[in-house]
């Protein structure tokens, strides 16, 4: 009789927590479009290295919400993607009252966004963004940044996190997770 009473008490919990979710996600509401800042690596010297920039491509998005403060919310992206893989710099574009407006901040994942040996963030490029929040509302940024010119893979990869404790204005030096040496093809 046991083994009856499991399936029906499974699909209870299930629905209860279907509900719950329903019920989280609609506490939102969703703000008209709104352009973000564009061209923040306009500046950037790419020359020499292989492939074709597609400037103001804009891939792999991603947005979290601050458990301490619903208003701010950060969305982070690929800017100005690569034919053969990365893009010049991860941005994070930024609210603080629930996106009726936006600005836009960057960690120095890579060298259009301002790394330098120095930094940590000297590569060529930046790919696979992501963003979160922790329960007091720091923001962490992360990036599998590489290089793409010379042999191979260039001289590795790293995957990068920098954290924020002003809801995305403004990004720390990053800090090397793991980096993976230099790989032929």
């Amino acid at each position: 009789m046991r083994r009856f009473l499991v399936a029906p008490l499974a699909a209870m919990s299930a629905l209860g927590l279907v509900g719950a979710l329903v019920a989280a996600a609609s506490s939102f509401t969703v703000a008209p479009p709104t352009l973000v800042p564009d061209h923040p690596f306009a500046a950037c010297n790419t020359s020499g290295e292989p492939g074709t920039v597609y400037l103001d491509a804009e891939v792999e998005p991603w947005i979290a919400v601050n458990p301490a403060d619903s208003n701010n919310r950060i969305g982070v992206f690929q800017q100005d993607r690569w034919s053969n893989g990365g893009s010049n710099g991860l941005v994070a574009a930024v609210t603080h009252d629930g996106g009726a407006s936006w600005t836009t901040s960057f960690a120095h994942f890579s060298r259009c966004s301002g790394g330098t040996a120095a930094n940590g963030g000297n590569w060529e490029r930046a790919t696979d963004p992501w963003v979160t929040f922790s329960p007091n509302g720091t923001a962490y940024q992360i990036s599998d940044s590489f290089n793409a010119s010379g042999p191979g893979f260039g001289d590795g990869s790293a995957i990068l996190v920098s954290k924020s404790a002003d809801g995305g204005d403004h990004w720390s030096e990053p800090v090397t997770l793991i980096r993976t040496p230099q790989q032929t093809r």
